[in-house]
């Protein structure tokens, strides 16, 4: 992992995204139960791969789309017995019974699962990338600083963050400097949702911001509703973007009181 996660941390993430993804899907009266049942199986693959799979590195991920792969098929090979340590002779249960509606080419971490479908499916896999040509054309008149290039992980993301925003979920988005990510977010924040909804926070830390700086910032964005009861305005709903978050859980004074607002914000 790039940044260690704990395993309580991507079962809240997994449970997050199955809530997201449940919270979609509209059962109709008479729907076969065999329908209903493919479509949890899949919102529960798709949630695996992006929550206790997601914070792995390129390298690991391809251990884990081997593992699912042979899942897929029912029957665990000697190696992913050895991978997994799982004591041969044993018996377990290793099929997702998923009736081969996964796709079989590929890694798992190509695909999306959205529930549109055809006939008795309820849902269909489709790849990242085919939502990349159905990006937008860049503007002519587009400043070169503006522009921001599809990719499949900039689909990703955009998909990942719309499902969570769009259900008052929280996302915590980890990597190395100088990849995209403030841009990424920033995007989708200002161009992504229904602003006359949503009400974008940004708060950017530093070495130098204060508990007083990070309080300001957050009481310039509250409205105040009654004595000590503060919000956005009257139906819109706040969405907050910490940068910096990691300087937070330094041991420093100054560092503590900013985490504690952050803290009291996120809390109420």
């Amino acid at each position: 992992e790039l940044s260690p996660t704990t395993d309580t941390n991507r079962v809240k993430s997994l449970m997050n995204l199955l809530d997201c993804l449940f919270d979609d899907y509209s059962w109709v009266e008479g729907m076969p139960e065999r329908q209903t049942l493919i479509y949890i199986k899949c919102c529960f693959l798709f949630a695996t791969i992006w929550s206790l799979c997601a914070t792995t590195n390129e390298e690991a991920r391809l251990e884990l789309d081997l593992i699912f792969q042979e899942l897929l098929k029912g029957k665990l090979s000697p190696e992913i017995y050895k991978m997994c340590r799982l004591t041969e002779g044993k018996t377990h249960d290793t099929t997702l019974e998923l009736d081969n509606l996964f796709p079989a080419e590929g890694h798992i971490f190509d695909y999306q699962y959205i529930k549109e479908g055809d006939g008795d499916v309820p849902g269909r896999w489709v790849e990242w990338k085919e939502e990349v040509s159905k990006a937008p054309a860049i503007s002519k008149e587009a400043q070169v600083n503006q522009i921001i290039v599809s990719t499949v992980d900039t689909i990703r993301y955009t998909v990942l963050m719309s499902l969570l925003v769009n259900h008052g979920k929280p996302a915590l988005f980890v990597g190395p400097t100088g990849t995209g990510k403030s841009i990424y977010i920033t995007d989708f924040l200002l161009n992504g949702i229904d602003n006359n909804i949503y009400k974008p926070l940004f708060i950017n830390f530093s070495a130098q911001t204060s508990a007083g700086q990070t309080q300001n910032i957050i009481m310039g964005k509250l409205d105040k509703r009654r004595k000590g009861v503060y919000g956005p305005p009257l139906g819109q709903r706040m969405v907050r973007l910490f940068q910096f978050l990691l300087l937070l859980f330094l041991f420093f004074v100054g560092y503590r009181l900013s985490q504690n607002c952050v803290q009291a914000l996120n809390n109420n």
